[in-house]
């Protein structure tokens, strides 16, 4: 029994070895796979970041630009009208027109000047911001990194500590043979001492029956002579009755061999015991079985 339970003991260790074995860390391809596509994010949004910059900068500078030249059309148109009016009336540009065209001069210029400046901080504008949102997708990027590095971490630290289990089970399990060795000897000894035991018990009580078998074997003794000095005398009334019974058995004799008929109570003793000698030497060898097992017990 105590070798049987061993051995169920080594199989489930076994068993529970080899689950170990190959079960996969949990976690690591997907940490894995969400920290390349944090990395992929992170430069998407930084491509997009400078595209954004860059378009918003070109945007702001052809609205100046356009802004800038719709002034001076404006602002020489306004001049021509000037110069025609003052050539129609026939004399020179008096000095009020000559001063009104270096105003809108100097407004055209100041215009031109108040368009680029604002597209300048337009467009800085906008690189700064497309500058932050691209930092900000970086710091969620590295995050998102060393998430996952954590989480590879500790998926190996999970794998380690399995491969630590697997390995004290193989050495469970490599020391459950011994234990079984010494649970065999352990039983064996047991064993011996009982077959000792069962020996030393066995010769008393044939000790025992070889003192009552001789005691016996003297009182059979005195009995047989009795039974002696009695067949004495029986074989003294046999002879006598021989004697009478001569001319019986004469005519007996000489009738033929198939005349004797057993008695019908001869031939169902007979039959009993063909019967009954299978069930003897079932019982003979149901009483060896008992007496085997005693011993080994």
């Amino acid at each position: 029994m105590l070798l049987l339970r061993l051995l169920l003991l080594l199989l489930l260790l076994l068993l529970s070895a080899r689950l170990l074995l190959r079960v996969r860390p949990i976690g690591v391809g997907s940490t894995a796979a969400a920290a390349a596509a944090a990395a992929a994010a992170a430069d998407s949004g930084d491509a997009a970041g400078a595209a954004a910059g860059a378009a918003a900068t070109a945007a702001a500078g052809a609205a100046a630009t356009a802004a800038g030249t719709g002034a001076a059309a404006a602002a020489a148109a306004a001049e021509g009208a000037v110069r025609a009016a003052a050539g129609a009336a026939g004399g020179e540009t008096p000095g009020p027109a000559a001063a009104r065209i270096a105003g809108a001069a100097a407004a055209r210029a100041a215009a031109a000047g108040a368009a680029r400046a604002g597209a300048a901080a337009a467009g800085a504008a906008a690189a700064a911001g497309a500058a932050r949102a691209a930092g900000a997708a970086r710091a969620a990027g590295a995050a998102a990194a060393g998430a996952a590095a954590a989480r590879v971490a500790g998926a190996a630290a999970v794998a380690a500590a399995r491969a630590a289990g697997a390995a004290a089970a193989g050495a469970a399990a490599a020391r459950v043979p011994e234990a079984a060795a010494a649970g065999a000897a352990e039983a064996a000894g047991a064993g011996a001492a009982r077959a000792e035991a069962a020996a030393a018990g066995a010769a008393a009580a044939a000790a025992r029956a070889a003192g009552g078998g001789a005691t016996r074997a003297e009182a059979a003794g005195a009995a047989a002579g009795a039974a002696g000095a009695a067949a004495a005398g029986a074989a003294a009334a046999g002879a006598a009755a021989a004697a009478a019974a001569m001319p019986r058995l004469a005519s007996v004799a000489d009738r033929p061999l198939l005349a004797v008929r057993p008695r019908p109570v001869v031939l169902l003793l007979l039959l009993l015991l063909l019967l009954l000698l299978p069930l003897l030497l079932l019982l003979l060898l149901l009483l060896h079985l008992i007496i085997l097992l005693l011993l080994r017990i």
